[in-house]
């Protein structure tokens, strides 16, 4: 049915959400929008979700448009935020997309997002302003403020052309309805090497093109070429990277160039490139690398490298207590892993210097993070680069990011163990063993009777923890600052002794201790110093960005034998003072790369 509305109008096909009157869904009418104040309306804390999964179930994956007219209800002539959200509650990851409008007064306005939308995504609107809901009380009696939604809908999947690209890439001008034997075998032809990412044997295809005949004994032209195509999509040759074992092989590298910088195939220049022979030479290499890295797809090799090396896909997997955390909101959870990722692509595009990782007078800020880090003078959803003022703020570098502290913290406490850990895996690339199977795990006291410094101390007593918690330990306890959520703080929080878990208020617990001992590079009496010691090291965590990306790159640890290349790809880049884009145009020149 939905490729019949396509087909009828392909420019604008797509369904409109019921309306919410009385408690009850019913179907939309024509003069609805002129009728009804509003179909919904939202406050903070209390999202508006269309009954997506009854009326509105995302059946192909593709871009959709959202739009709603909406505004604000006693709102005292100030601005409230509007945010759209999409995304798939049940995996209890962050929401893959949202976006956020300023509604200034009460006129209907239309506001509008599009969203990449999979079956099973749903899209919530919900205010981030103003006093939460208020459980028993008439809505219309409430102080506000409110968002009033007038209509709303949803449309997609919206494709550029009709048929869609990939309709097109199959098929070219012939009609699928209209197969014959030389033409299946002509798409077969020109598909193979598309999937395959390299040129294919008569023999390969001639094997593909006799399966199809043999399906259309019991099949339809169109459904038995659907089976072969199903058939070359479940090849070893599609679903895994050829490495020929001796030699290197121009197309292997312009496969694992283009799954690394584009996360995708590689495309008909690369193709080309490969043809000739021309990739087996370092400096053509890196003239494609430079080409691709220029195209906005290279973004996605920006997003999961970050997620991959610095784990930051995890942020929202243990989201803080409400209890101890009230200010996190969703909007927040999504700028932590927004300010990693922004700071990572600016270091990327602009080239900066690998040091700047551990130190840097910059941040990538919005007005939400901004104003959680306490930083005036930012505004706007968006992220931007803003320049810091060293002598009253401790951010710049990684380690003050609250998607770092988010990831290593369970929610309610901090741990100096994931901490350190963290640092020794991902800056200095030292990861330590892990812990002897038969001892038990620490359990945080969020009353602050016992601080996690103590706790510790007695977790050392342990002969067999010793060894590792004394290099582990120390890297934590610098972080310690920081809270759950990435706010400095000078005290840890704890809950009051209430019998009543509801009545529990937050209070003031033992003072930070943040001082701590480097084994072998020296003492430290907070975070400040200690980013001065970890700066000392910027070889050390420049050879293990090297690593970080060869391990992306290459689908495996780098072994004994590639550690020399590392390093010397590392030194000259420390040495130049170059930064991620030069490491990996490096990396990708290196023999490493071509022949893995």
């Amino acid at each position: 049915k939905m490729e019949a509305k396509a087909k009828a109008n392909p420019e604008s096909f797509g369904y409109r959400f019921p309306v919410l009157e009385q408690g009850h869904y019913r179907p939309p009418k024509s003069d609805d929008s002129g009728d009804l104040d509003a179909v919904m309306t939202v406050q903070q804390y209390f999202s508006g979700e269309p009954n997506t999964s009854k009326r509105f179930a995302i059946r192909q994956p593709g871009w959709y448009r959202v739009r709603a007219v909406a505004y604000a209800l006693k709102n005292d002539s100030k601005p409230v935020r509007l945010q759209f959200t999409a995304g798939n509650p049940a995996k209890g990851l962050l929401p893959k997309a949202h976006s956020i409008f300023a509604l200034p007064d009460d006129q209907p306005r239309e506001y509008e997002a599009s969203y990449y939308l999979e079956p099973g995504d749903r899209v919530t609107f919900t205010m981030l302003d103003g006093a939460p809901h208020t459980q028993g009380r008439e809505f219309i009696d409430q102080p506000g403020p409110f968002i009033a939604i007038r209509s709303f809908s949803i449309e997609g999947p919206i494709y550029e052309t009709w048929p869609p690209k990939g309709h097109q890439t199959l098929f070219g001008t012939i009609d699928p309805t209209n197969l014959n034997l030389e033409k299946v075998n002509a798409i077969v032809s020109r598909i193979a090497p598309t999937l395959f990412r390299r040129p294919v044997d008569t023999d390969t295809l001639s094997k593909y093109q006799n399966r199809y005949e043999e399906f259309l004994r019991t099949m339809t032209p169109e459904n038995a070429l659907r089976s072969v195509l199903a058939t070359m999509l479940i090849s070893p040759r599609f679903l895994y990277h050829e490495v020929p074992p001796n030699e290197p092989d121009a197309f292997s590298i312009a496969s694992r160039m283009s799954y690394l910088l584009w996360r995708s195939t590689p495309d008909e220049e690369l193709l080309n490139a490969a043809a000739s022979g021309s990739l087996l030479r370092a400096d053509a290499r890196r003239a494609q690398a430079e080409r691709m890295i220029a195209d906005e797809r290279v973004n996605r090799f920006m997003t999961d490298f970050t997620g991959q090396w610095l784990r930051v896909q995890e942020v929202g997997m243990m989201r803080a207590n409400p209890e101890l955390y009230p200010e996190y909101d969703s909007e927040l959870e999504s700028a932590m892993r927004g300010e990693t990722e922004q700071f990572l692509s600016q270091m990327f595009h602009r080239d900066l210097p690998l040091n700047q990782l551990i130190d840097s007078d910059w941040a990538m800020l919005n007005e939400r993070l901004a104003k959680h880090y306490g930083i005036d003078g930012v505004t706007g959803s968006d992220f931007r680069r803003v320049d810091l003022d060293k002598s009253k703020s401790v951010r710049g570098g990684l380690l003050t990011h609250a998607s770092i502290h988010a990831v290593t913290s369970n929610g309610s406490t901090t741990s100096p163990v994931a901490r350190g850990v963290w640092v020794l895996e991902k800056l200095l690339g030292t990861p330590p063993p892990p812990p002897p199977p038969d001892v038990p795990a620490i359990e945080p006291d969020i009353r602050g009777a016992t601080t996690i410094r103590e706790q510790l101390a007695k977790h050392r007593e342990i002969a067999t923890c010793n060894s590792c918690h004394k290099k582990i330990d120390p890297l934590g306890f610098a972080l310690e600052n920081f809270d759950v959520i990435g706010s400095w703080r000078e005290n840890y929080r704890s809950l009051s002794n209430a019998t009543n878990k509801s009545r529990a208020k937050i209070i003031h617990g033992p003072p930070v201790q943040a001082e701590g001992e480097w084994l072998g590079v020296g003492s430290f009496s907070g975070f400040l110093q200690f980013r001065e010691l970890l700066k000392k090291q910027e070889p050390v965590v420049i050879e293990n960005v090297t690593r970080q990306l060869a391990t992306f790159a290459l689908g495996r640890a780098p072994g004994f034998a590639d550690r020399q290349t590392l390093r010397e790809i590392a030194a000259r880049v420390d040495q130049e003072k170059a930064g991620m884009k030069t490491l990996v145009l490096d990396f990708i020149s290196s023999n490493l790369f071509a022949n893995p």
